[in-house]
């Protein structure tokens, strides 16, 4: 009664079985992870050519407006950068006296 019946239940795993056993795993999972994200690489070359091909066309239709339509461009973006980081202040200063 004190010896391995196979019928019963499995034998003994040794450590080393056990640890090579968790390697196929790992490697198999591994391998599933890579078909499942094959050419993902390529959709991030095609987000970046769409965002640069963006960029370019929203600056030549900025160009564009401001030379055609120089008095509408001038009402809706603002002129330098300084006067909206002065109005930021001034916003901010106001914020801090009703306290």
């Amino acid at each position: 009664m004190g010896g391995w019946n196979p019928g019963l239940q499995s034998p003994p795993m040794s450590q080393k079985h056990v640890g090579k056993l968790r390697t196929e795993r790992s490697c198999l999972q591994q391998e599933r992870m890579y078909e499942l994200h094959r050419g993902h690489e390529s959709m991030h070359v095609e987000m970046i050519l769409v965002f640069l091909c963006a960029l370019v066309i929203a600056q030549v239709v900025l160009v564009r407006w401001r030379q055609r339509h120089g008095r509408s461009y001038n009402v809706t973006c603002p002129r330098e950068p300084p006067t909206s980081a002065s109005v930021l202040a001034w916003a901010c200063g106001n914020q801090r006296g009703t306290r």
